[in-house]
């Protein structure tokens, strides 16, 4: 929200946390020393990433030998598979698995940095040996 020292300020930080016991809809305003980074270390955007996902599912059905033979094959199966059919979580972003640097790593959650959801996919198919 405040940006960075040298950058033009919205005049809403003059509402900014300042002292326990105030009460405002604007984080502390901080300065880091290093990066002149300004209100950059808060907790405004925090959330809690808590998250159950339904990764994998697959049902499927072994055909009876009769009918195995009848297609003219030793063994065959049906079935139906889905991958990340429905992720259960109050992050109002696109996915808890966020990172902060657009890198296949997760190990610096922080910022959705041009990182996509995981695609869901659903499969039918039909296995077998002759």
């Amino acid at each position: 929200d405040a940006g960075y020292y040298p950058d033009n300020k919205f005049r809403s930080l003059l509402r900014r946390w300042q002292q326990p016991g105030d009460v405002t809809d604007q984080p502390r305003a901080s300065y880091d020393g290093t990066s002149n980074a300004v209100g950059l270390i808060s907790s405004r955007y925090f959330e809690d990433g808590s998250y159950v996902r339904l990764q994998e599912v697959t049902v499927g059905y072994q055909l009876p030998g009769k009918i195995a033979r009848m297609l003219r094959m030793a063994d065959s199966r049906v079935y139906i598979s889905g991958r990340n059919l429905h992720t259960w979580t109050k992050y109002s972003g696109y996915s808890p698995d966020v990172n902060s640097n657009g890198s296949s790593s997760n190990t610096g959650l922080a910022t959705e940095f041009y990182a996509y959801p995981l695609a869901r996919a659903v499969m039918i198919g039909i296995s077998g040996a002759f």
